[in-house]
């Protein structure tokens, strides 16, 4: 069933139920993916999970970006669209992926500002994760590599390519059934030999290194079975004949491990500090928190294991011993210091965050990247972003701190100067970008803001009155404008897009409550000047006259 208009376009599936109809069709479909289970939740991507009568939908949200990101994509088609029609293609031809039910696109003219996907919710967990954790016995892990051998086959023989052949974009469910996920990169056009080198790039990337942690046997096992297909003939020649012996697919891969440093502050924020391990889930494996103790350095204040292979394998995949990088040594004081290994007889890297910091998706994917290239620089610089309501905003015009170090880096004397901006010898030459970025945790829901927003608000207001600042209600709207207008116009304004303004606006009002509470704190608490003594003096004179004659006329009604 379709419906198309000037500013919303429907398609849906006749058989879906009349609530989930009626939503596509006429309703708000925000409130009914935040009536559902958070999945992911991305900058310009949010993935839901909807209970109904008749099942579970997945429900995946994408939205505008930055007037940059808005410039490109005005002219391709929304991605919703795009995933609906290769998902109907694939499953008309037998490949296993999950079964599109409805796409909805929110338009302004020819532009699409915001779309919505509807699938079968696939109960199942990503062959990522279960190949990290090691949960299947050899003959399971065959069957798996063959069926994705055999999805990668599939999508030859039609001329297509996914363009993000990945272990994270396959689902296995519980009978060991291998589903295709996220087809927005699906292409399915392009000459023979575009179509060669995608198919070659789809292999290649899924047998990409940071997607085999600790794994070599199984990673071989599925290459295997790659060069096993009637297809594996244009394999020959890019190393992954190399892969299937238990070699490395290029001179400048190996394995790498990674831990974490998250720093806490005195008071410990437990919700802000599981969302930071939650998002080091797939790419750390093992944690430890750091908080400050009285006389400076940070101390360990537990470890937390985040990555524990199971006990299938445990015997043939137990990694190796290595140091710990955060070794305790005594101050004096009796309180634990912590110091920092400057030796490593592995690839060893440390990432420092802080516990409002989360790991976005794409910066987890780019860093495994990073840090198993044995060309890569000693430490890279990651960018913090501030997150408001689900949309990052990027710090511009700031120098990113130093955040992932090799472990064989000899750090500053004081380790809370490396979780501060952690600093390496040479600096200029060895240090290099690291594309993505972490996002501070600011706020996630608008109650917040105006909380904190009030805080600040009160503060600001009492800090100005103890200054003997007095209050000026023309002069404080002058202010909130300009403050508003320069928000607006700023970096961190028009680049982020309708968000960005709404924060703007949201500045502009803050200044201007600001205002008002100095004046109303003038008014009540601030002492009259010696100037106003006479005017002060005269109004207690007119009192004392106004209460003398209420007394006049009180004794004469008594009479």
């Amino acid at each position: 069933m379709r419906r198309d208009s000037l500013l919303r376009r429907v398609w849906h599936d006749g058989s879906l139920p009349t609530g989930i109809i009626e939503a596509l069709s006429h309703g708000d479909l925000d409130d009914l993916l935040f009536r559902s289970a958070p999945l992911q939740v991305k900058d310009r991507c949010l993935v839901g999970r909807f209970e109904d009568d008749r099942g579970s939908f997945l429900i995946k949200r994408h939205v505008w970006g930055g007037p940059g990101r808005t410039l490109r994509m005005a002219f391709r088609e929304p991605a919703a669209r795009g995933c609906a029609r290769h998902g109907q293609f694939l499953n008309s031809h037998g490949v296993r992926t999950p079964c599109p039910r409805g796409a909805v696109e929110y338009r302004l003219g020819p532009w699409t500002r915001r779309s919505y996907l509807l699938t079968d919710y696939i109960e199942g967990e990503s062959l990522y994760r279960q190949i990290r954790a090691g949960i299947h016995a050899p003959r399971e892990l065959t069957q798996l590599a063959i069926q994705v051998a055999d999805i990668w086959q599939q999508l030859v023989s039609l001329g297509a390519s996914h363009n993000d052949f990945k272990p994270e974009n396959f689902i296995v469910d519980q009978e060991l059934r291998v589903w295709l996920i996220d087809l927005e990169k699906m292409r399915i056009d392009g000459n023979a030999s575009k179509q060669r080198a995608r198919h070659i790039f789809d292999a290649k990337n899924f047998l990409h290194i940071r997607g085999w942690h600790r794994r070599p046997e199984a990673r071989a096992l599925f290459a295997e079975q790659l060069l096993n297909t009637a297809s594996g003939g244009c394999l020959q020649g890019t190393g992954i004949e190399r892969v299937a012996k238990g070699l490395s697919l290029c001179d400048t891969e190996r394995d790498a491990d990674l831990s974490a440093w998250v720093v806490s502050t005195e008071n410990m924020d437990l919700a802000a500090l599981r969302q930071a391990l939650d998002s080091l889930r797939d790419i750390a494996d093992e944690a430890f928190l750091l908080e400050p103790t009285e006389s400076g350095p940070y101390r360990v204040r537990e470890r937390v294991a985040i990555f524990a292979e199971s006990g299938a394998n445990s015997t043939s995949n137990k990694p190796t011993t290595r140091p710990n990088p955060l070794a305790h040594s005594s101050n004096g004081n009796g309180t634990s210091r912590t110091a920092l290994s400057t030796t490593s007889a592995e690839n060893h890297w440390r990432l420092v965050i802080h516990q409002n910091e989360i790991v976005t998706p794409f910066l987890s994917k780019v860093l495994q990247q990073r840090i198993t290239n044995t060309e890569s620089p000693d430490s890279f610089r990651i960018s913090v972003a501030r997150q408001y309501l689900g949309q990052t905003f990027p710090a511009l015009g700031k120098q990113a701190p130093i955040r992932l170090i090799r472990d064989n880096i000899a750090p500053h004397e004081s380790l809370q100067s490396a979780c501060e901006d952690p600093c390496v010898a040479n600096e200029g030459t060895r240090c290099e970008t690291l594309a993505g970025c972490l996002q501070a945790c600011c706020v996630s829901s608008l109650e917040e803001l105006l909380e904190r927003m009030n805080e600040t608000t009160t503060r600001s207001a009492e800090l100005r009155l103890r200054a003997g600042e007095r209050s000026s209600l023309v002069r404080g709207l002058w202010r909130a404008a300009w403050r508003g207008l320069a928000a607006g116009l700023g970096a961190d304004g028009f680049r982020n897009g309708w968000v960005g303004f709404q924060l703007a606006a949201l500045r502009a009002a803050s200044a201007w409550v600001e205002e008002a509470k100095l004046h109303q704190l003038t008014t009540n608490f601030h002492p009259p000047k010696a100037g106003d003594a006479h005017a002060e003096s005269k109004e207690l004179r007119d009192s004392a006259t106004q209460d003398s004659s209420n007394r006049r006329h009180a004794s004469r009604r008594a009479a």
